[in-house]
């Protein structure tokens, strides 16, 4: 799912517009190796089970939120992709202080590296392992 506030802000003149900054940033700064690009986000994902409930809305509704209590097991999800190729496998992080023998890499992308942080959370420590890692 797209944040409804994310989703607003995809279309093709912010993007087209947003890739000619960068364009002209990289020729200014003289970076001519885009191999040596990297984006690099984070995503927290709810591992949680709600129950489905039925939603009523007005007909031709665009936006239908449901409103969750925000309590429940979440796990952070850290991506990175080279500019002009693939990206590398994920590190996924764990809220905990050891790692369970469930989280394996049995049902994870080949080479995903996996960690367990106070809060589940990115921190600079993750973050150095995660690009040493690769």
């Amino acid at each position: 799912m797209l944040n409804p506030a994310r989703a607003q802000k995809v279309n093709k003149d912010i993007v087209s517009d947003y890739f000619a900054k960068v364009k002209a940033l990289l020729q200014k700064l003289m970076i001519d190796r885009p191999q040596c690009i990297y984006n690099m986000d984070e995503k927290g994902c709810r591992i949680s089970l709600h129950y489905q409930q039925t939603l009523v809305a007005m007909k031709g509704s665009k936006r239908v939120h449901q409103i969750v209590n925000e309590h429940g097991e979440s796990v952070t999800v850290v991506g990175c992709m080279y500019a002009i190729s693939a990206g590398i496998p994920p590190m996924i992080l764990f809220k905990g202080k050891e790692l369970k023998s469930e989280f394996n890499n049995d049902n994870l992308p080949v080479g995903s590296l996996v960690k367990m942080t106070p809060k589940g959370y990115t921190t600079h420590s993750t973050f150095v392992d995660f690009i040493g890692y690769f």
